[in-house]
């Protein structure tokens, strides 16, 4: 949940509780967001900004530092 909370701060997702989560709404956002190509471009950037290439391997050199000590 604290990832998709950063994610929609960002403008990167749409939250939904699950209490407030029924099929017809969900059917619903879906059919907003297909709708809306600025919508979707604009959080397709958002997500971008918040990617951090070489994540994986910046923790493996950690590891593999942590291990070596």
């Amino acid at each position: 949940t604290r990832n998709a909370q950063s994610f929609a701060r960002a403008g990167a997702a749409v939250l939904v509780p699950q209490n407030e989560t029924s099929g017809a709404a969900l059917a619903a956002l879906i059919a907003d967001l297909l709708g809306d190509a600025t919508r979707r471009a604009t959080m397709a950037s958002a997500m971008a900004a918040l990617g951090r290439p070489g994540a994986a391997r910046e923790i493996a050199d950690r590891l593999e530092a942590l291990a070596a000590s």
